[in-house]
């Protein structure tokens, strides 16, 4: 489905002292909406009653983003996929009165603002009308091709809606604001819809909103823990009232991922008023059960915030009283953490290398359990130890969360440890149980040993646990030196800083608002009167998230002055800075990694490097004692275009030898780790929620 493209036209002015492009009627360019932006829900379907032969879902979108973002109207893709022809578009109405077609429109949307939109049809057969049957739908709001600009398509898909129509269905354009009784389009579909596809008038109203939608005592949702492993069983404990199920223990339940992936799973339930009419217990004694959210499908995918909402009806068919249960969740991935690219790294520590200690519990509480594990390299060999520890427990009952966050000890960066002779390194395993009580469905599975593999291809050892399983389970990642009886990092944490601004002086001239808003940045004299500078406008990330680095040029000097963009900029963007992890490694950008790979099987790889060539090289002007930054592509570079940057901490430093030959990859290498010094350094953090 091919959109719109707007055609920007650029006027270029020659000056003395480089290029200056200026817009001529430029129109402000409004992006698409992310997956991330939306919200999107949908109501349970309500169906006529006494015959359920007319049906209309209800979908609701909330802008959560920060700015301004467009959408495309709605399309509604049934599955399974029968025919090419498995589209639907959506409808609005002209200034007319009529209808007329909505592929090619766009909506913009300000954060806060809601939408809804509407699809009716008939499961009722008339005459010769073909029935479809399709067990969901896929709702598209960015979609088709769009030119040169790409969009990423954002939907949300609705499952199990058993979707049964004869003679087509009828989807409504965005309507501004919740769903009400007062929409109209609705009316106009029944009143003066398309010959050929006219619903009959049994279609009913929904009587409920989003916006009306309550939390009930009687139906609620809680789960043991707030925290999910990825591709592990996990289920949630529903509570409600007898007479408040009306036979379904839910109508819906929407799974919302932290990326904004949404996944709306229909219960089918009895709705004819017969069914309703059948004896229900007089106790209002609780009811508990459990949503077995793997046999569902709905176990989270992704890693961070994992939203569960679940809506019932308390009411009957013909006076519904819809109440909505809602749990907020974390998904961790239980891989333990990958590791940089670094130069020189030194070969992991083997099981001969390792002599392995552990001490009775460091906490050994009615609901918490903590062991520490020591290990010394006691060979005259450097060896280094990475990441969290891979372990396995005795019959494999529990998966541990490796570095995840918990109430037993802090979390410490993940990064390659360089173990010297005699050197040690730790790390800490324990258990929580977070209910109140024991249980039926929850027994204490006693965990007398551990067993770790310390590199690939190396055999088990057991080590002591002698602790239940807990509900939740945690290992650290490998920590310096000899346990330092701080598992809460409370004195750790004050030589460790969290990645904040360096607090080296500003230039005056680099002293503005609008250039700080990139971040405070750290100078690198350039010549007599330039100087770059590097920033980041935040410092924490997500795995995953881009990382953009701002380039600043200061021009001190009383003239203007040329900066070249490709011998310049974009030469210091590739050579001007290295980036290390949190134990003072240098991380080899993807490209000396492909090289450095290539140096196992031809040792000359490296030799062939050629020389720094540019395609678009022209200066940029900087005017006396003026500062200049940007959020275009010569003043800024992403790292994540360059580096894997696993889960870490991280360190940006300039390089006093850019124009020097480049580094030979294939050689080892006399550089040896970096320790930053605290506020002089720009920093910054990669988080695996």
């Amino acid at each position: 489905m091919l959109k719109r493209i707007a055609i920007i036209f650029l006027a270029i002015i020659a000056s003395p002292f480089g290029i200056k492009c200026q817009p001529k009627d430029r129109p402000a360019i409004v992006p698409y909406c992310l997956q991330s932006d939306l919200d999107i829900y949908a109501l349970p379907p309500t169906n006529s009653l006494p015959v359920p032969s007319g049906h209309l879902l209800v979908f609701e979108i909330h802008h959560i983003g920060k700015s301004v973002c467009q959408i495309d109207s709605p399309v509604v893709q049934p599955f399974p996929k029968l025919s090419d022809q498995d589209e639907i578009d959506s409808l609005a109405l002209d200034q007319n009165g009529g209808f007329r077609n909505a592929i090619f429109d766009q909506l913009q949307l300000a954060p806060g603002d809601w939408v809804h939109v509407l699809m009716a049809w008939t499961s009722l057969r008339f005459a010769n009308w073909r029935c479809l049957e399709y067990s969901g739908v896929n709702l598209l709001v960015t979609h088709g091709s769009h030119g040169m600009t790409q969009v990423s398509p954002i939907s949300v898909e609705v499952r199990n809606l058993q979707l049964q129509f004869c003679g087509g269905v009828f989807l409504s354009d965005y309507q501004k604001g919740h769903y009400s009784l007062d929409t109209e389009v609705l009316d106009k579909w029944l009143d003066e819809g398309p010959s050929l596809t006219e619903l009959p008038r049994s279609i009913p109203t929904q009587t409920t909103s989003l916006k009306d939608l309550q939390s009930s005592p009687l139906y609620q949702v809680s789960s043991d823990i707030n925290r999910i492993l990825l591709g592990i069983y996990f289920s949630l404990d529903l509570k409600f009232s007898s007479r408040a199920n009306n036979l379904c223990d839910f109508r819906s339940l929407r799974k919302r991922e932290s990326n904004g992936t949404t996944v709306i799973s229909f219960q089918n339930c009895p709705e004819s008023i017969n069914a309703l009419q059948q004896p229900q217990p007089e106790s209002l004694e609780p009811i508990q059960t459990r949503v077995d959210l793997r046999a569902l499908g709905m176990l989270p995918l992704h890693s961070g915030p994992v939203a569960y909402d679940l809506v019932t009806n308390l009411g009957t068919p013909v006076a519904p009283s819809l109440a909505e249960a809602h749990i907020d969740l974390v998904a961790h991935d239980p891989t333990p953490p990958a590791q940089a690219t670094i130069i020189n790294p030194l070969p992991e520590c083997t099981e001969f290398q390792l002599h392995f200690t552990s001490s009775p519990p460091v906490i050994a509480a009615a609901k918490k359990y903590m062991r520490v594990y020591e290990a010394t390299n006691t060979s005259a060999v450097a060896c280094s130890l990475a990441g969290s520890p891979r372990l396995n427990l005795d019959l494999n009952l529990r998966t541990p969360c490796p570095n995840c966050t918990n109430d037993l000890f802090g979390i410490r960066p993940n990064g390659r440890i360089d173990l010297m002779p005699r050197d040690s390194a730790h790390f800490l395993l324990g258990s929580e149980i977070h209910s109140g009580k024991w249980d039926f469905r929850r027994v204490c599975t006693p965990i007398p040993s551990i067993t770790i593999v310390v590199a690939p291809n190396n055999r088990w050892l057991n080590l002591p646990y002698a602790s239940c399983g807990g509900d939740t389970l945690d290992v650290s990642t490998w920590r310096e030196g000899k346990f330092d009886n701080d598992p809460m990092n409370l004195q750790w944490a004050k030589t460790h800083l969290p990645s904040a601004d360096p607090t080296t002086p500003i230039p005056q001239d680099c002293n503005k608002p609008e250039l700080l808003s990139r971040g405070r940045p750290i100078m690198i004299p350039k010549g007599k009167d330039l100087a770059f500078g590097l920033s980041l406008a935040k410092h924490d990330f997500t795995v995953g998230e881009k990382i953009t680095l701002h380039i600043w040029v200061d021009n001190t000097g009383d003239t203007p002055a040329g900066v070249m963009t490709c011998m310049g900029l974009d030469h210091f963007k590739a050579n001007g800075f290295n980036i290390y992890d949190a134990y003072g490694h240098r991380l080899l950008r993807r490209n000396e990694a492909k090289i450095q790979e290539g140096c196992k099987t031809n040792p000359t790889h490296s030799r062939f490097w050629g020389g720094w060539s540019c395609t678009r090289n022209f200066p940029i002007t900087i005017p006396a004692h003026s500062c200049v930054n940007g959020d275009d592509y010569d003043f800024t570079t992403l790292l994540t275009d360059s580096y894997d940057l696993p889960p870490g901490e991280y360190t940006v430093r300039s390089r006093k030898d850019e124009w020097h030959d480049p580094v030979d990859v294939c050689k080892p290498q006399d550089e040896l780790p970096f320790h930053p010094e605290p506020g002089k350094e720009l920093t910054f953090s990669v988080i695996q929620p």
